[in-house]
């Protein structure tokens, strides 16, 4: 159920983005987004109420619906019918027909559907949208936590520790896939050997090396991620499991802890995604390392 709510949540958003780009069919295009978004959290109240449904029920009828599920026993019923039933004719004249709807008006309906996101997600669900993000649909206990706490850091304008959480995501996700390329450590060199500042910078280099073609086995993208460790810095895990942190990270803005954000967010979902392709020795290295 949650991952529905994230849905919804993530088709309003995407819907604003689209509406402050201002291109002439901005409005339309956010519009139905609005729309999708209403309409995923009004069929996922359906189905959570156990409503009657029936083939190819009418947007118009889901209020309905709602209201006869048999676990609405306080006939709760859907919020802001009226002007939802407005988005709907807004969104099919757009589809339908090509008629671009104003400005204003779709500024005006942006700030309805949000509304009815928000009321519907606390009244049936117990969820607050502000809360609800794309870090509750990562499967990953330990990786969910640390995004979780990053955002809890953003919000609070503590931006270092914002890419320090990240950082120890970062490291959470790499651990999936770090038993395809061995690791050697840098501690296991003996003290006062004739070549070990060369040794040194070898492994220095197959560190980078190793951690760049991790990334790529993950699904990260070397673009973004170079600019991430410009910020994050160095995590390792002792043999005892606890994390060792090293490095400060520098000056931060907030935009640039909103990237780290993002950054180790999506890297979360993507991650997660190559782990369901993957075989079942990934798989089982995956659920008792990192969950």
């Amino acid at each position: 159920m949650i991952r529905r709510l994230v849905l919804a949540k993530y088709q309003y958003r995407t819907g604003l983005s689209i509406m402050h780009e201002a291109l002439p069919m901005s409005g339309g295009l956010a519009l139905s987004l609005f729309h999708d978004a209403v309409e995923t959290m009004a069929w996922t109240t359906v189905s959570a109420v156990e409503g009657p449904v029936k083939d190819q029920l009418p947007f118009t009828q889901l209020w309905e619906a709602v209201k006869a599920g048999k676990k609405n026993t306080d006939e709760k019923a859907l919020p802001l019918q009226a002007v939802m039933l407005e988005l709907n004719k807004v969104r099919v004249a757009f589809k339908h027909y090509g008629i671009v709807p104003d400005v204003k008006d779709v500024d005006r309906l942006s700030v309805h559907a949000e509304e009815f996101l928000r009321n519907t997600m606390h009244m049936f669900f117990g969820q607050e949208f502000d809360r609800i993000t794309m870090a509750d649909i990562i499967e990953a206990a330990k990786v969910r936590n640390q995004i979780k706490i990053s955002e809890q850091h953003l919000a609070e304008g503590d931006f270092k520790e914002v890419a320090k959480a990240c950082a120890i995501a970062e490291h959470y996700i790499l651990a999936q896939f770090e038993n395809i390329i061995p690791d050697f450590s840098l501690h296991r060199l003996e003290a006062g050997t004739d070549n070990e500042r060369e040794i040194k910078r070898a492994l220095s280099a197959f560190y980078n090396m190793r951690k760049s073609c991790l990334l790529m086995l993950s699904g990260g993208n070397i673009g973004p991620y170079l600019r991430f460790r410009h910020f994050a810095p160095r995590v390792q895990e002792a043999l005892s499991g606890h994390i060792l942190v090293s490095g400060a990270p520098p000056e931060m803005k907030k935009e640039d802890a909103e990237f780290c954000l993002k950054y180790a967010t999506d890297y979360a979902l993507k991650a997660q995604d190559h782990i369901r392709g993957a075989d079942h020795q990934a798989g089982s290295y995956y659920a008792s390392n990192v969950n």
